[in-house]
């Protein structure tokens, strides 16, 4: 997935964007999750206090690619 950093503490996620991106979303009592179905990359989503929560790791200046460079 690919986020815009901005000053916000609670990015909204789009079901029907990821869903149009070739996710597939499950949701659950406890938790859920977000598969990529091609490559199989699974993203796992907890609930905290009654929101659905996504943890995720954001590179700092020393560890960031330049825009547009490739791996």
């Amino acid at each position: 997935m690919t986020f815009q950093v901005a000053p916000v503490d609670r990015p909204l996620l789009s079901v029907e964007k990821l869903t149009a991106g070739g996710h597939k979303v499950n949701f659950e009592k406890g938790g859920g999750t977000i598969t990529h179905v091609k490559t199989g990359a699974v993203t796992t989503i907890r609930r905290a206090n009654g929101v659905f929560v996504i943890d995720i790791w954001v590179p700092t200046l020393a560890t960031a690619r330049p825009v547009g460079a490739r791996q």
